[in-house]
């Protein structure tokens, strides 16, 4: 079995089972294979053709990383994001994450979102994307 296939098989209804099992705080430092695995899901579903699946994917994670206290998980969604969903990477969103995290008293998080920051400082304000005009996005909260 593939390791995406629990969530294909699912589809866009995993979403709502992977926020519920996000705001329990059970995915503290998920690792990179969580992400592939969301990042191949993702990719399957465009195949297949299933778009709102894919809609429902692309939420969970806007709001996903919107909630994030980690700096490596938010970098690593943000990834995902930029590689699946067109806009994403010039979009308003993108840059609230960034200036969450840019200032950071850590140096890789420092160094890392300033360089996402100089991207997105690239983007003419005017010509960046708001999803929340795409998607209904929530406050996705996550238990301590």
């Amino acid at each position: 079995m593939e390791p995406y296939t629990p969530i294909l098989g699912g589809g866009g209804d995993s979403a709502a089972f992977l926020r519920e099992v996000y705001a329990k705080g059970r995915f503290p430092n998920m690792g990179i294979q969580f992400y592939r695995l969301l990042n191949d899901t993702v990719e399957k579903l465009k195949e297949q053709g299933r778009n709102d699946d894919v809609e429902k994917l692309h939420t969970f994670m806007l709001d996903m990383i919107q909630a994030e206290q980690d700096a490596s998980d938010a970098n690593q969604i943000d990834a995902v994001l930029c590689a699946t969903l067109e806009g994403y990477a010039q979009s308003t969103q993108r840059e609230q994450v960034v200036l969450k995290f840019v200032n950071s008293d850590e140096p890789w998080t420092r160094n890392r979102f300033g360089e996402l920051k100089v991207e997105m400082d690239n983007v003419p304000a005017g010509k960046r994307t708001d999803l929340s005009k795409r998607f209904n996005l929530t406050e996705l909260k996550k238990e301590k």
